[in-house]
């Protein structure tokens, strides 16, 4: 490079003031040509790839149970003895009771056939005197001097038994009540058709009278 004379005129000092510049400036054009020419020459790097595992950690396999201790069974042997087998006596044993037997069912009476009074060829006859003891005049009745006829249907076996007794007209003052007491139970002698005694449904009138 050449240097610039301060004693050179300033036209020549101009001059090689140029021509230093222009060379300084040739060197570092060179230099950036060069500088991108070994930039193109160097192959690019390669990119950088990171890669991460998403997938799920596989469950494990549970483990099979241990297995089971065998059971063990107890086998009852026989006792060997020597001794004979004791045989009882079927004398000594007790005679074993058979079922016991159930208990008597109570038998309800069964309710003969009552004939209407209109089929019976004898009436049943009343003891007139039995009744009379019987039969109690009531003490308001007769206190006020009621003097009435009770009038009742007996229901009589073929025994001459009365059964059952239904009143058929009460004139009140407990006429009707003294009259169902005083026939209560009586037996008559029955009733009969064809010969033969009979169940009858038959009327009765009992009559209070003051003497």
């Amino acid at each position: 490079m050449t240097a610039v004379d301060p004693a050179a005129p300033p036209s020549d000092r101009l001059l090689r003031v140029a021509i230093v510049g222009s060379v300084v400036i040739f060197h570092l054009a060179a230099l950036a040509v060069s500088a991108n020419f070994l930039t193109l020459k160097q192959p690019p790097l390669p990119p950088r790839v990171t890669y991460i595992d998403l997938q799920e950690p596989a469950t494990p396999k549970p483990l099979p149970p241990p297995p089971k201790p065998p059971v063990r069974t107890q086998v009852q042997l026989p006792v060997v003895t020597d001794k004979p087998p004791i045989v009882p006596d079927a004398q000594a044993m007790p005679a074993q009771e058979g079922p016991a037997s159930p208990p008597p069912v109570a038998q309800t009476p069964v309710e003969p056939d009552y004939l209407p009074q209109f089929k019976i060829d004898q009436v049943p006859v009343m003891p007139e005197k039995v009744i009379l003891s019987r039969t109690v005049y009531p003490p308001l009745a007769a206190k006020q001097g009621i003097e009435a006829v009770v009038f009742l249907e007996l229901y009589i076996d073929e025994t001459g038994r009365i059964r059952k007794i239904s009143v058929l007209k009460d004139p009140g003052f407990g006429l009707a009540d003294a009259a169902v007491k005083a026939l209560d139970g009586v037996v008559t002698q029955p009733a009969q058709a064809q010969g033969k005694p009979v169940a009858v449904k038959f009327r009765y009138a009992v009559r209070f009278k003051l003497k």
